[in-house]
């Protein structure tokens, strides 16, 4: 028998590797045409907390409406099937996106992890949000079978309370900080009198009515379904020069086209002003930019667009120091946190996974 010669091992060894280089450059390829399947496969690393690809990838589809308006704006482009990856001008849509979910995940992904340092929270993976979802919603649908009251929605979407967990997080990682380092009176002081005009007086108390409209991407009307049905009300508001009777033509109209449009009063108060502040925030505003008998543009707020009109108006009093005392250190901790979060992000150490290029917008 004779021997294999030297020759034809290293010809079958370049063969095999040919042919694994050749199966991995499929393999990539694929990875980046579909995108990563895997959830659970890390995509970035920031500060030693591993993100995954599903939260990656729940905060790149978010995205998606900033980008479109984006490219809308700035060179009159809509989507299409090859919108992510044709190039506008200097940028292309897929890199856009990218780095602007890059950002807010990095911004987020800091304040996570102190409030894990401070003992604010234990675990931030999204695996565990999504497990506390599962719950909250299991408690939710209990509750509600057994006709208890419950408070907000009966069942939590996942973006939703992806907001309100973090939105909890935030303000109980503020609290903390304050405990661990409180302003000194002075200070507090200092603040009460240079914002005194603007800053520390009660609430005017204003009535208004609103038109609005409710959307959402799962929900019986979408986003721009939503916005063309306002653009009519607007115009018809300004042909007939009577808001009142726009609104409650809506009240008496039972036609399919208007059902998902509504006319409700509204009053601002001393007593709603924290509510009003945390829950409607913009809408409040609106309403205190208006004066008696003037009507607002379209805005939006909450997933909901609102036209309002002023009705009535009262001026409030300045508030005295002792009582904005606990006010003022919640503003002077909100600036404080966000010098804290940007030192953070500007300190964040990154590490991109190969899977991170794998992920594409839907």
């Amino acid at each position: 028998m004779k021997a294999k010669q030297p020759g034809n091992r290293r010809k079958n060894q370049m063969i095999f590797l040919g042919t694994t280089v050749f199966v991995c450059l499929i393999a990539f390829a694929v990875i980046a045409s579909v995108g990563i399947q895997d959830d659970q496969a890390t995509v970035l690393v920031i500060n030693g907390e591993e993100v995954s690809a599903e939260e990656y990838r729940k905060l790149l589809d978010e995205n998606r409406a900033y980008t479109f308006s984006y490219f809308k704006k700035n060179y009159g482009v809509d989507h299409s099937s090859d919108f992510w990856e044709s190039r506008y001008g200097n940028e292309k849509p897929i890199d856009v996106i990218r780095k602007k979910t890059f950002e807010d995940l990095v911004r987020l992904k800091v304040q996570q992890i102190l409030a894990k340092q401070k003992g604010v929270v234990k675990d931030i993976s999204y695996s565990r949000f999504l497990s506390i979802l599962e719950e909250e919603n299991s408690r939710r649908k209990e509750a509600v079978q057994k006709g208890q009251v419950i408070y907000g929605p009966e069942q939590y979407r996942e973006r939703d309370y992806y907001r309100t967990t973090f939105d909890n997080l935030k303000y109980e990682l503020k609290k903390k900080l304050l405990e661990e380092q409180p302003f000194q009176e002075t200070e507090l002081k200092q603040y009460y009198t240079e914002n005194l005009e603007s800053l520390f007086k009660k609430q005017d108390s204003i009535q208004i009515r609103k038109i609005y409209i409710p959307h959402s991407s799962e929900g019986e009307l979408s986003e721009s379904d939503a916005q063309v049905k306002m653009e009519e009300l607007k115009q018809s508001i300004q042909s007939a020069g009577d808001f009142d009777q726009v609104c409650e033509s809506l009240k008496t109209d039972d036609s399919e086209d208007t059902n998902l449009m509504f006319c409700e009063e509204q009053e601002f108060t001393e007593m709603t002003a924290r509510s009003d502040t945390m829950r409607a925030g913009l809408l409040l505003g609106q309403a205190q930019e208006l004066e008696v008998g003037q009507v607002s543009e379209v805005f939006e707020e909450n997933d909901v667009l609102y036209i309002i009109k002023c009705l009535e108006k009262e001026v409030g009093r300045k508030t005295g120091y002792e009582e904005a005392k606990g006010r003022i250190q919640l503003i002077l901790m909100d600036l404080k946190y966000e010098e804290i979060v940007n030192q953070l992000v500007k300190q964040a150490s990154i590490q991109f996974m190969p899977e991170y290029d794998g992920i594409v917008p839907k």
